[in-house]
């Protein structure tokens, strides 16, 4: 049985999400032996996670109000009971594995940085547990807004105060791409791309902000809202379409600047469809979705560490026959399901069961 409080099209837009992001991964498995992989326009399974993300969380934003300290606190509490156990895990295995050669980095690329989620908060960073930087971008995003809200909260309506602050949040990154952009003196390949606007947290805030922002039309406008469903996929799919038959340059102001912004809001023109997405009980595959969904933090942070272990131990050079490279790349998902639903067994939902009963909304009387 599906739980009744779960709205299956999140369910679905997370699995999308992660999916796209293992495959992703997984795929130069095949590639390195020169195996074919169907190409297939899939979307942004990190540009999906980060505006799904603050869509839901924004949602608490608006009706926990983050007026006081304390609101603040548990806020944040609950954040990071949610995240940091996990994230430090990986930290640990990712310094402990470099250390014995299994990952393709050196702890030379290490530095106290990680432990505060300053990797890549204004400059870029190589060769140790890249996927934190999405991470990064998250944790920071969700130490600033509810701070800038709090002090809004004093001049402002709720409604204001968060518009005040998206609007921050929309722009800043925006304009600080565009600077970037206007005197940045090296040519922009697709790594500079990837690692220097992509993956930085202060050009990124805006691609959490487009889920909030669609949280507040939900939460102060909900006759609009409620008229957007079938309107925005059909404006999502149309964007979508677009983008993936664009040919835009790499090192051209559309896809250094604009890119990112027109994506989160494609993005964030899927949710009202998919907030309406309910099931009751639950067919085998609805079930099979709404697992995945719940695992999909733990499968990001353990796909790639997977990955690199496999290509250590089985691929030290590219003599191997497709249909190996194809049984390489089944046990790259299987082990990355598996550690995926211990990690989830082991670690998240005991850290989940402790926010409830120390930090839970009805505990805290909000």
């Amino acid at each position: 049985m599906l739980p009744r409080s779960r709205i299956f099209g999140f369910d679905v837009l997370r699995s999308i999400a992660i999916l796209v992001v293992v495959v992703g991964h997984g795929k130069p498995i095949l590639q390195m032996v020169g195996s074919g992989f169907p190409y297939i326009p899939l979307p942004d399974g990190v540009e999906l996670f980060f505006v799904l993300s603050g869509f839901l969380i924004g949602q608490i934003l608006m009706r926990d109000a983050m007026a006081t300290g304390k609101d603040l606190y548990t806020f944040w509490a609950r954040r990071w009971l949610r995240t940091l156990p996990l994230y430090y895990v990986f930290l640990l295995l990712n310094i402990g594995f470099s250390y014995l050669g299994w990952l393709p980095t050196t702890n030379n690329h290490y530095s106290w940085h990680f432990w505060l989620f300053l990797q890549n908060f204004n400059t870029s960073y190589q060769g140790f547990f890249w996927e934190s930087w999405s991470l990064a971008i998250e944790e920071w995003f969700y130490l600033l807004y509810p701070l800038l809200l709090l002090l809004m909260l004093r001049i402002f309506a709720p409604r204001n105060a968060h518009g005040v602050v998206l609007l921050f949040m929309l722009l800043l990154p925006l304009l600080l791409r565009l600077y970037k952009y206007a005197y940045c003196e090296q040519a922009i390949d697709g790594f500079f791309w990837d690692t220097e606007f992509r993956k930085i947290v202060v050009l990124r805030l805006d691609a959490i902000g487009f889920g909030v922002l669609a949280a507040w039309g939900s939460w102060f406008f909900p006759k609009f809202w409620a008229k957007l469903p079938f309107i925005g996929l059909g404006i999502a799919a149309f964007l979508q379409l677009v983008l993936w038959n664009y040919a835009a340059a790499i090192d051209g102001i559309y896809k250094v600047v604009f890119s990112f912004s027109i994506l989160g809001f494609c993005y964030a023109l899927l949710l009202p469809v998919m907030e309406i997405w309910r099931v009751e009980g639950g067919k085998w595959w609805q079930r099979a979705i709404a697992f995945i969904s719940k695992i999909s933090y733990s499968m990001y942070l353990v796909n790639l560490m997977v990955f690199q272990i496999i290509v250590y131990f089985f691929l030290p050079n590219e003599n191997i026959a497709v249909i190996e490279a194809w049984a390489l790349f089944g046990l790259y998902l299987g082990a990355t399901f598996l550690f995926s639903f211990i990690l989830y067994r082991a670690i998240e939902k005991p850290f989940l069961r402790l926010r409830e009963r120390y930090f839970s909304a009805e505990r805290q009387g909000l």
